[in-house]
């Protein structure tokens, strides 16, 4: 987190100065400013805490269809609150895109071969065994966490469009990235990241940025989408992570 999260920054800034766009920070206003930085802690440093804490546990494919039921959380405050509505054809949608992964998922471990406890991984080390109380319980929280940040960002940036966005994003990292440097001044926390090695700081290096940059689009999405919209549509991402899981992680991931 000491690395994913500070990055969003420079990359927000850099989008919104070179598309002219960081002077609409003008017109939000200090209830918005507020309400920004507060998707930043909630999103950025509880949500992905708790994402993290969950992948170490259980891997990325046992999390994810837990972490999906964020969707469920956003639409139904989005309903409550944003005052959406789900006609039968977007509901339909809505069940379709949840089981399309979760039926791709169930077919594709039902045909693989079941991996030997005792196999140990390329690296040497120990085959991964999942702790999966641990890995639940911060998987439920952290879709608690990513299923009421949407709604909060909307009511901001519905009407300030793709522009405003942007904006908001700088604010949401920034706050996220101050709520960081609070945490590394706890005694030790500096010195156990900075004792990081570089093999690591360059894979967390790597999510950092594809993660911002898919929050940048994320954002974008939701000042010109209806949250109950644009939340079931990201649930696809359990397909790609399935994928990328059998590429990059085989023997750190349970099929």
């Amino acid at each position: 987190m000491a690395i994913t999260v500070p990055i969003g920054v420079p990359i927000f800034l850099l989008v919104a100065l070179a598309s002219d766009n960081l002077p609409r920070i003008a017109n939000f206003s200090l209830d918005a400013l507020r309400m920004m930085a507060m998707v930043g802690i909630l999103h950025f440093i509880c949500g992905r805490y708790c994402n993290y804490r969950a992948v170490k546990a259980i891997g990325a494919n046992l999390s994810g269809p837990v972490i999906q039921l964020s969707v469920l959380v956003t639409i139904v405050l989005a309903v409550l609150l944003l005052g959406e509505t789900l006609t039968p054809l977007r509901v339909l949608g809505i069940v379709l895109v949840i089981l399309g992964p979760a039926t791709m998922r169930q077919a594709t471990a039902a045909a693989a071969e079941p991996a030997a406890p005792e196999k140990r991984a390329p690296d040497g080390l120990p085959a991964f065994r999942p702790h999966y109380a641990e890995g639940y319980v911060f998987a439920a929280l952290a879709a608690v966490a990513y299923g009421v940040s949407p709604v909060m960002l909307r009511a901001v940036v519905e009407k300030d469009g793709i522009g405003g966005s942007l904006v908001a994003g700088i604010v949401s990292y920034g706050a996220a990235t101050v709520a960081i440097g609070l945490l590394l001044s706890w005694p030790g926390q500096l010195r156990h990241v900075l004792a990081m090695d570089r093999r690591s700081a360059t894979w967390f290096t790597s999510s950092g940025v594809f993660v911002s940059l898919s929050q940048m689009f994320f954002y974008m999405a939701v000042s010109v989408a209806p949250v109950s919209v644009v939340m079931p549509m990201l649930q696809t991402q359990l397909v790609l992570r399935y994928v990328f899981a059998r590429i990059f992680n085989p023997h750190h991931e349970v099929f």
